[in-house]
């Protein structure tokens, strides 16, 4: 089986996007109290999913010119 990479990076992007907006919706709903260790770890994931998702843009980009 051929493994597609711009079709992975394609999947891992929308992953990363999903992830980026569960964690938001967390923060949203009340759960997780600002200023706690909890909602520090989350607002800390939320910008690591977002910065997975810049670079898999990147990587989309750089795929879809060679």
């Amino acid at each position: 089986m051929t493994i597609n990479p711009i079709e992975r990076a394609q999947m891992l992007k929308a992953l990363a996007s999903e992830t980026t907006e569960a964690i938001g919706a967390l923060a949203d709903s009340g759960e997780v109290t600002q200023g706690s260790a909890l909602f520090d770890a989350v607002a800390k994931l939320a910008i690591q999913a977002n910065g997975i998702s810049n670079v898999l843009v990147e990587v989309l980009n750089e795929l879809r010119t060679r």
